[in-house]
């Protein structure tokens, strides 16, 4: 890598030989992953042009930098090249195991960790980086703070406010704008570990839906009785969820013996399918741009067995008289099953908020402690409580 010329060093070409390519890495095995490298080979090129321009004012005549921004430029280009090799180790993971790699995509380190050194690079670069780019930099930076940093944060007031100046960014000001920017990282990075936590939570809650569902089926296939879906026509004849049966004898008293392995099946399969298409009716999470997806498929995962329990619970309170209805053909018992599979939205449309709101905070959609703005009216009244971010040119000469 390219380096800063140490006390006593000189160079005779202009770039390091280095800074000609940079490695990106890949093809990676997520999509995020290959926005990481991306990024990092990005942070990477701009560290290294840093570098590039400060060794090439020894060609200037009394441009050489003094020993105490050598020295500082030297440690922060060290620390910057650290967290770069750390977040490309942790975002190109072809070597790792699979189960490691299965691991970390589940619990989500992997993406902490890269995002984590990416950002801290990208801070450490502020620091060394000339005046244009820092200034060509600003409105991003603003905008970025303003996503992730409530208005009334003084980090995010000083930079508002030197993005309005005009002049040379001194070492303060570089550590000032360093300290904002890592502070709007933190955020974001806090705003994604949420939706981390909350995709672990509906994880486990459909893994212990789903094995509900898997053991009434395994329950109901075995012993159709224990679990009888069936209604007694009068004397003879019994409403099952496949059919009407013929019986013999009381059909109050042998509805259960009726009853087959394929009833229970039928009900929960109608149940899911009803969830299945409430989900794809009611998604939101879809128009919402993040980075690490998985919270709708994790919503949908619980979605399918709850709806299929629903379903069956729809159907066994109707046989255990709690409502006054009874269902006098299949087609009235595949109904209920389908009510019930719809009504389960009832039940996790307050997910679904939680989860729209947690997306929002995490892709910066959400002002930071506000609501989603809905609407043009309400994203223009946002927009006019805020700064514009204005980029001062330099004065022209009389």
């Amino acid at each position: 890598m390219g380096s800063l010329p140490r006390s006593g060093e000189h160079r005779t070409s202009l770039v390091p030989a280095d800074v000609l390519a940079v490695h990106v890495g890949g093809p990676a095995s997520a999509a995020w992953r290959e926005d990481a490298l991306c990024r990092i080979a990005e942070t990477e090129a701009l560290r290294r042009r840093c570098i590039a321009e400060i060794t090439a004012r020894e060609h200037v005549p009394g441009g050489y930098p003094d020993p105490a921004e050598i020295a500082v430029a030297q440690a922060v280009d060290e620390a910057a090249s650290g967290h770069l090799a750390a977040a490309r180790e942790s975002a190109d993971s072809t070597g790792a195991p699979t189960l490691w790699r299965l691991w970390g995509a589940l619990t989500g380190t992997d993406a902490v960790r890269t995002w984590a050194n990416v950002h801290a690079a990208e801070a450490q670069v502020l620091r060394i980086a000339p005046s244009d780019v820092l200034r060509g930099a600003l409105p991003g930076l603003v905008t970025h703070l303003r996503r992730f940093l409530p208005p009334d944060d003084l980090r995010r007031v000083q930079v508002e406010a030197l993005a309005q100046q005009y002049g040379p960014l001194d070492r303060q000001l570089r550590e000032s704008l360093a300290y904002a920017v890592a502070a709007g990282h933190a955020a974001q990075r806090a705003a994604r570990s949420r939706v981390v936590r909350l995709r672990q939570i509906v994880y486990a809650t459909g893994a212990v839906l789903t094995a509900i569902l898997v053991s009434l089926l395994v329950v109901g296939v075995w012993h159709p009785s224990a679990l009888s879906l069936c209604f007694p026509l009068g004397f003879d004849q019994a409403a099952c969820p496949t059919g009407v049966r013929a019986v013999t004898g009381p059909g109050a008293a042998l509805a259960g013996g009726a009853a087959t392995g394929g009833d229970i099946a039928v009900v929960a399969l109608l149940g899911v399918v009803a969830a299945a298409l409430c989900a794809a009716a009611t998604a939101r999470l879809g128009r919402l741009d993040l980075p690490e997806p998985g919270l709708s498929s994790a919503l949908l995962l619980v979605k399918l067995p709850w709806g299929g329990l629903t379903a069956l619970l729809a159907v066994l309170v109707l046989g255990a008289g709690v409502v006054p209805f009874t269902p006098r053909s299949a087609g009235e018992i595949l109904g209920v099953a389908l009510l019930g599979g719809i009504l389960q939205q009832l039940f996790s449309r307050r997910m679904d908020r939680r989860a729209a709101t947690v997306v929002a905070a995490a892709a910066g959609k959400q002002s930071p402690g506000g609501r989603i703005g809905r609407g043009r009216r309400a994203r223009h009244a946002a927009a006019a409580t805020e700064t514009p971010v204005i980029v001062p040119t330099a004065p022209t000469r009389a």
